[in-house]
């Protein structure tokens, strides 16, 4: 199978996306890599404006340490020849694509020249549309680290860990759902799920 591959910096995901690219090496055909902050986005103060607006100073500390220090981080590792994903794919030749607009010409034509069977989203931070979805015969599905349909869209970790219950017999509120990609944020058929209960007192960072 050729697999598209869409994820982002984050400390949150990084060694998960890399040990699934390197468990992936004979199938992936493509690593988009979206950026949090982009100008489309609002760039990183837009996004801290707007989590500040929804949540307050205690989304703060999860967003830096999650988000904009990796993706610093991640900037000067390129330019010093890049971070452990981009070694992985210029070392195994497989197109390393920076998206700005996973909707857009550059996103889909590098989508049509790799020529996917299936696209694979995790940790991905923008919405596929149909044009985008054609591009691959299997369509696209996503690993989302929520118990759909409970904590759609970003940062569900964060809120999932709020909703976690006390009762020590209680049903876990966190967990990991893969599901179709479509149109809309976290609105796919959901193909599997499973609860993850945490222990008492994990960090949100620590969780996602």
């Amino acid at each position: 199978m050729r697999i598209a591959l869409f994820t982002l910096d984050s400390a949150l995901s990084s060694e998960a996306v890399l040990a699934l690219a390197k468990a992936r090496l004979g199938e992936i055909v493509l690593i988009g890599r979206s950026d949090p902050y982009r100008a489309a986005a609002g760039g990183m103060m837009g996004q801290l404006r707007k989590h500040w607006r929804h949540s307050g100073w205690r989304m703060l500390p999860f967003l830096l340490l999650g988000y904009a220090i990796p993706q610093a981080l991640g900037r000067l590792r390129r330019l010093w020849g890049g971070g452990a994903l981009t070694r992985l794919a210029r070392a195994h030749g497989i197109p390393l694509l920076e998206v700005e607009d996973i909707n857009a010409e550059p996103a889909l034509a590098a989508l049509r020249a790799a020529k996917p069977d299936l696209i694979l989203s995790f940790h991905f931070d923008q919405i596929f549309g149909e044009a985008a979805l054609a591009t691959a015969p299997l369509g696209g599905v996503n690993l989302h680290p929520s118990l759909l349909p409970r904590h759609r869209g970003p940062l569900p970790t964060f809120w999932a860990l709020l909703d976690q219950p006390q009762h020590p017999r209680a049903a876990p509120a966190t967990g990991v759902t893969l599901h179709r990609l479509a149109p809309r944020i976290d609105a796919g058929a959901i193909l599997a799920q499973q609860a993850v209960p945490l222990p008492a007192g994990i960090s949100a960072a620590t969780a996602a």
